[in-house]
């Protein structure tokens, strides 16, 4: 009985495990909103997208720019999709016009990373 429940247990593992592609490729981000400088009045647009044949994970931050003080943080997200699309607004109060930065991160199942920032202005409500 024991052997018969570890054996289903390994095949329930393979079977949902994730699917993992060979290739050697950074997954590929493109922003497109916020563009550099632009300046946000009451909530912040982002809007990017991320191409890899084996995605794995899909995240996001803002950040006052030159600091870690976090602004808005959408952590890594298991995914399969390709492309990995966002496209939302999120308000995000400042007490004083501040400079941000929005960087993407991505991973693929074999460990692959990407990484790419634009700054953006927000204005206080």
């Amino acid at each position: 009985m024991k052997k018969k429940f570890l054996l289903m247990a390994c095949v329930a593992i393979t079977a949902f495990a994730c699917k993992k592609e060979e290739d050697n490729e950074n997954p590929v981000i493109t922003i497109i909103n916020p563009t550099k400088n632009f300046e946000f009045e009451d909530s912040v647009a982002v809007n990017f997208k991320v191409e890899d044949v084996d995605l794995h994970e899909v995240g996001f931050t803002i950040v006052k720019k030159g600091t870690t003080d976090t602004l808005y943080d959408l952590p890594a997200d298991h995914t399969h999709d390709n492309p990995f699309l966002i496209n939302e607004k999120y308000k995000i109060v400042v007490s004083a016009h501040t400079n941000a930065t929005l960087t993407v991160n991505a991973e693929d199942h074999n460990g692959n990373t990407s990484s790419s920032s634009v700054d953006f202005h927000i204005h206080p409500m």
